[in-house]
């Protein structure tokens, strides 16, 4: 089944994170119910469901490749002696995993020291990791002028 554009804006929104009652309202709908009758009709499920799988997917490739390129950082940083580089990427690390110590108790946070005048990505060539990022993100079809403001507006009432 083939869904008008208004319905595949609702299953985006749904998918990335918002509520069917507010997707319903940024769509148009005054009624807060229309959200789960619009799930209800035939092929809305689905669709949410295969954007909320693929946005996973794309969400765990992200994940392994920033915590390889920090890790990598990090390396880097303690091998050339710069610490405060270091530690900036630890903490970037555990903001990754959920341990930033903002409010969880699990980790205090880290105190960041001055990083030191040099750049530290000049021996890194990230310009060879880029492309695969391009790539998956050009796979993806861009937002139209509606999901866009949709988009934003979900993200300004949080």
């Amino acid at each position: 089944m083939t869904l008008d554009p208004r319905q595949e804006l609702f299953c985006r929104l749904v998918a990335n994170g918002a509520t069917p009652a507010t997707a319903a309202r940024m769509i148009g709908y005054a009624d807060p119910a229309a959200g789960e009758a619009l799930l209800a009709e035939p092929g809305m499920g689905e669709r949410v469901a295969t954007l909320s799988a693929a946005r996973e997917v794309g969400h765990a490739a992200m994940f392994e490749r920033l915590e390889a390129w920090l890790s990598h950082l990090v390396e880097h940083s303690i091998a050339t002696g710069q610490t405060g580089h270091a530690l900036r990427a630890i903490d970037r690390l555990m903001q990754l995993h959920g341990m930033n110590g903002k409010g969880n108790g699990r980790l205090p946070a880290i105190e960041l020291a001055k990083p030191t005048p040099a750049p530290i990505l000049d021996d890194l060539d990230l310009t060879a990791m880029l492309p695969s990022v391009v790539a998956e993100l050009a796979a993806e079809p861009p937002l139209n002028r509606r999901e866009r403001r949709a988009l934003k507006s979900m993200t300004r009432r949080k």
